[in-house]
């Protein structure tokens, strides 16, 4: 996770860590998420590996419970 956050441009990094703050609900502060659980810790990385999405159809939130890069 560390190499792939730290190749993208500032730009890019700043909108991850919005959507995340947005997405997970976790308190922000002093520059750095604030994790008090497991399921903090959870939420965290899964908005920064961009697993939450929008079902727009649906109406409905969701979370992929899998990654697969498609070249």
């Amino acid at each position: 996770m560390a190499k792939e956050y730290n190749a993208l441009s500032d730009e890019k990094k700043e909108k991850l860590i919005t959507e995340a703050k947005k997405k997970t609900g976790v308190n922000f502060k002093d520059g750095g998420f604030v994790i008090k659980s497991e399921t903090d810790l959870k939420k965290v990385l899964y908005a920064l590996h961009q697993r939450y999405y929008d079902a727009d159809c649906y109406e409905e939130k969701r979370l992929a419970n899998s990654i697969m890069v498609i070249k």
